[in-house]
C-alpha cells in the first residue's frame, strides 16, 4: 500500500520532443514512453500500452521478432536492370528475413502499475484533465489542484509478472518495444452510484527493482455503462507527425475544455509512415501521448500504416477488441459505446463477398441486427464515395456497405479519410441522393458518407471541377470533426484549424 498524501497534488505531464527514440539516445532508457490507453470489451477495464527505448537493459530477449518477408526481386529483372535502377528496386523491396517462430520475448523484471482511485462527480471531470494550455514549449507542465477530500477509494501498487514485451526488428533496426497490461478496477467501484465518476491517477515502472516511476497520468471513467450514455468523440484521418498535426490535436482538445472527448477515432494513415521512415510510429506515439494517455484511442488501418503486411500497425495497436469481435486481424473489429455500435474496417485487406473480412462483416451485421442499436457508425480509411481526382471512390467498400445496409442493418454514418480534404454527401444509395435536406435529417433512409482527411497532412484541392449530384459539401482546410451522440440525435461539427471556426454542421434525428 502507498501512504495517502494530503493537501495539494502536483500533476506533471511530459511531452517528449520528436525523434528521441532512434535518432537521439536518452540518458535513461528505462522510462515508459508513448503511453496510450484502449478500452476492452469489459466495463471498468482498460488496456494500458507503452513503449521503451530499443536499448532498454531491463528486457532480455529470447530472440528478435522479425517482420514478414517482402517479395524478393526476380533474377531476370535484376540482370537486365541498370545499376541505378537495381538499387532503387532493392530499396523498395525491403528484403527481410522470415519471422522466427520463437517464443515471445519476456521481461526479466515485472511491470509495476501504481494506481490511486478517487470518487468524483461526473460534472467535475474536466477539473482533473490536463489542458493543452498547460503544456510549455519544452513539454513539461506542473499544475496544482486540490486533492478530492475523503474521496480516495484505493491506492495500491500492482505487479504484472507475466507481462509480454514485443520487439520489432526491421532492416537491421530495432524499433520501440511495446508492453501491454490490462487493469480491471470493477471490484473497487461496484458500490458507487451511476452519477459518480472515477478518477484514476496512474504511473508506470518497467523495472520494479530500480523503482524508477514515470510521471503521473490521469484517466476518468464516467461510471455509467458505455451502452447507456450520451457521448462525444473526436475523429480525423491522415495525421502524420508534423507540427501541424500536433497543433490540430492540441487545438481540438483546447476547444473542448469543459468536458473532454470520450475517445479518439483515428481514420488511418496515423503516423503517415513511409517505407523509409518507419520510425514515424515512434514519433507519433511520443507526440500524442499527452492526450492518448487520458483518452482511449480506436485506430483504423490506412495504406501508409500497412507496410510489411500491417506488421507495425499490429505491433502498435493490436488489442483485445479484435479478439472479442471474432476477427482474425486487428485491422477490423466492432465496439459499442453509448447508444451506438461502431464497425471498423480495413481497406488493406479484401472486403469483397467471400473474403475473410467480408464474411466476418456479414456475421457481425447479423449479430448487430439482433441488438437493434440506436446508431450504427462505420469507419474505414478509403472512401466509398469521393470526388477527388487522385483518391477516387472504392467500389469494393461501396458495394459491401450498401449490401449490408439494404439486407441486414441500417447504417447511419460512414466516416473515411485518405483524401486530404473534407467532403459530405447527401443520404444516398447506389450513387443517388435520397434526400434534399442539407443540415437537418429526420430518420433518413440511407447513410451519409464523410471524408475527414484533415488531421495534419497538407490539404490539397483535387476535387473534380463539377461536383456529382450526391456531393453536398467540399471543403479544403485542416481541422477536426466532433461527433456528439445522444439517444435521439447525432450531430457532426467540422472545426477549422487554427481559428476553430465552424465549417460544417449537420444533425440526424431519430
Amino acid at each position: 500500500m502507498i501512504k495517502q498524501t494530503k493537501g495539494m497534488m502536483k500533476v506533471t505531464s511530459l511531452y517528449y520532443p520528436l525523434n528521441h527514440y532512434i535518432r537521439k539516445k536518452e540518458k535513461n532508457e528505462d522510462i515508459p514512453r508513448g503511453v496510450h490507453i484502449q478500452h476492452t470489451p469489459y466495463e471498468h477495464e482498460i488496456e494500458i500500452k507503452f513503449s521503451v527505448h530499443p536499448e532498454c537493459k531491463t528486457f532480455q530477449h529470447i530472440g528478435p521478432e522479425i517482420a514478414p518477408e517482402a517479395k524478393p526481386l526476380k533474377k531476370s529483372n535484376a540482370k537486365k536492370s541498370s545499376k541505378k535502377g537495381s538499387k532503387l528496386r532493392m530499396a523498395k523491396s525491403h528484403t527481410i528475413k522470415k519471422r522466427n517462430k520463437l517464443e515471445k520475448p519476456k521481461l526479466t523484471n515485472c511491470v509495476g502499475l501504481r494506481v490511486s482511485l478517487y470518487k468524483i462527480h461526473s460534472n467535475d471531470k474536466a477539473n482533473y484533465l490536463i489542458s493543452p494550455k498547460q503544456f510549455s514549449k519544452q513539454g513539461v507542465s506542473e499544475v496544482n489542484f486540490e486533492e478530492p477530500e475523503d474521496c480516495l477509494l484505493r491506492e495500491q501498487i500492482f505487479h504484472f509478472d507475466d507481462t509480454i514485451c514485443e520487439s520489432c526488428y526491421i532492416n537491421k533496426l530495432y524499433f520501440n518495444r511495446r508492453c501491454s497490461i490490462k487493469f480491471d478496477y470493477s471490484s473497487f467501484v461496484s458500490e458507487l452510484d451511476n452519477a459518480d465518476a472515477i478518477l484514476m491517477k496512474y504511473a508506470l515502472c518497467i523495472n520494479t527493482e530500480s523503482n524508477q516511476w514515470s510521471h503521473d497520468y490521469y484517466y476518468v471513467d464516467d461510471m455509467e455503462s458505455r451502452l447507456n450514455k450520451d457521448f462525444s468523440f473526436l475523429t480525423f484521418g491522415d495525421m502524420g507527425t508534423t507540427n501541424l498535426a500536433k497543433n490540430i490535436l492540441h487545438g481540438a482538445y483546447e476547444h473542448k475544455l469543459d468536458n473532454w472527448y470520450d475517445f479518439l477515432l483515428c481514420l488511418g494513415d496515423i503516423p503517415y509512415a513511409t517505407s523509409r521512415k518507419l520510425n514515424y510510429w515512434n514519433e507519433w506515439a511520443d507526440m500524442a501521448s499527452s492526450y492518448t494517455s487520458q483518452t482511449p484511442i480506436y485506430p483504423v488501418v490506412g495504406n501508409h500504416d500497412s507496410h510489411h503486411r500491417c506488421y507495425l500497425y499490429e505491433h502498435w495497436f493490436g488489442h483485445t477488441l479484435s479478439k472479442s469481435s471474432d476477427a482474425s486481424h486487428c485491422g477490423w473489429y466492432t465496439f459499442s459505446y453509448g447508444h451506438a455500435i461502431f464497425i471498423v474496417l480495413s481497406n488493406e485487406h479484401p472486403l469483397e463477398a467471400g473474403s475473410e473480412q467480408g464474411d466476418w462483416l456479414v456475421k457481425q451485421a447479423k449479430k448487430i441486427k439482433k441488438l437493434n442499436p440506436k446508431w450504427v457508425i462505420v469507419a474505414c480509411h478509403k472512401p466509398a464515395y469521393s470526388q477527388s481526382r487522385t483518391h477516387k471512390s472504392v467500389k469494393s467498400v461501396r458495394c459491401m456497405l450498401e449490401h449490408i445496409h439494404s439486407k441486414y442493418i441500417h447504417l447511419d454514418l460512414v466516416i473515411c479519410g485518405h483524401s486530404h480534404c473534407y467532403e459530405r454527401t447527401y443520404p444516398l444509395m447506389n450513387g443517388k441522393a435520397t434526400s434534399t435536406e442539407k443540415k437537418q435529417y429526420i430518420k433518413p433512409k440511407n447513410p451519409i458518407y464523410l471524408i475527414v482527411g484533415t488531421g495534419g497532412k497538407i490539404v490539397v484541392d483535387h476535387f473534380t471541377k463539377t461536383p456529382a449530384p450526391y456531393s453536398l459539401k467540399r471543403i479544403v482546410a485542416n481541422g477536426y470533426l466532433q461527433v456528439d451522440v445522444t439517444q435521439t440525435t447525432l450531430t457532426c461539427s467540422l472545426q477549422k484549424y487554427p481559428t476553430n471556426s465552424l465549417l460544417d454542421r449537420f444533425q440526424i434525428q431519430k
